[in-house]
């Protein structure tokens, strides 16, 4: 299965398309390498309920450049009652971009090493995210971007309801900056869509890129109610 909160252990198949591909992984939050990491030999079983587990694994052949490496959060809940932050890779959500195209870009900065863009060229174009399933609940949402001179401003939706106010990409100097849009209540476990829709851009901005790094959705604890008077 791919990343995401599951309600029982999990077991994970590693592929590559590159045909005799050897394949590493680890799940201690290391990064894996030729030389570093379990050499994969058959389905990862992923169960520890105390914290989320992050897997990650690369492909690599003799006469081909080493893959990027894949990286996935898995979080074992055993119920919807207890949910827990989760983070995604915004290059790992499924990106469509309508209007304009989605692409992805490297820098050794970004939190797995790979942004995901929306080459925009005007108001009105969107980028669409798919999540793994997560838990219910109510979440704080937050993004990473990659702010810099040709960033555009855009809204957030999620499942198809507005998210907070406009957000403006735009920054003098190129920089990691980190958003929160407002909170989102999830009434059942399940994936969920997330579309960022271009609104315009800063005067100062060259273009309406928008640059994603990724999602964290941080669990907001209930408020028990005030006490009355009778």
């Amino acid at each position: 299965p791919a990343a995401g909160t599951y309600s029982s252990a999990q077991t994970v198949s590693i592929s590559s398309s590159t045909s005799g591909a050897n394949i590493r992984y680890t799940t201690d939050g290391s990064t894996p390498s030729e030389t570093a990491g379990t050499i994969y030999s058959g389905p990862v079983s992923i169960s520890n309920t105390a914290t989320p587990t992050t897997l990650k694994a690369i492909a690599y052949e003799s006469g081909f450049t080493d893959s990027n490496v894949t990286s996935g959060v898995y979080t074992i809940s055993t119920g919807s009652t207890n949910p827990v932050t989760v983070t995604f890779e915004a290059e790992s959500l499924s990106p469509v971009g309508t209007g304009a195209t989605a692409s992805t870009g490297t820098d050794a900065n970004a939190s797995n090493g790979i942004l995901e863009f929306l080459n925009a060229t005007a108001a009105g174009q969107t980028i669409a995210f798919t999540t793994p399933s997560i838990a219910a609940g109510t979440y704080q949402v937050q993004m990473r971007l990659r702010s810099s001179t040709n960033r555009g401003q855009f809204t957030t939706k999620i499942d198809g309801t507005q998210i907070g106010g406009v957000i403006d990409e735009y920054a003098a100097t190129a920089t990691y900056v980190s958003v929160s849009p407002g909170t989102v209540t999830f009434p059942s476990v399940g994936p969920h869509t997330i579309v960022l829709t271009v609104t315009g851009k800063n005067s100062a901005s060259s273009g309406f890129i928008i640059c994603v790094d990724s999602f964290t959705f941080t669990p907001v604890q209930a408020q028990a109610a005030a006490p009355t008077f009778s």
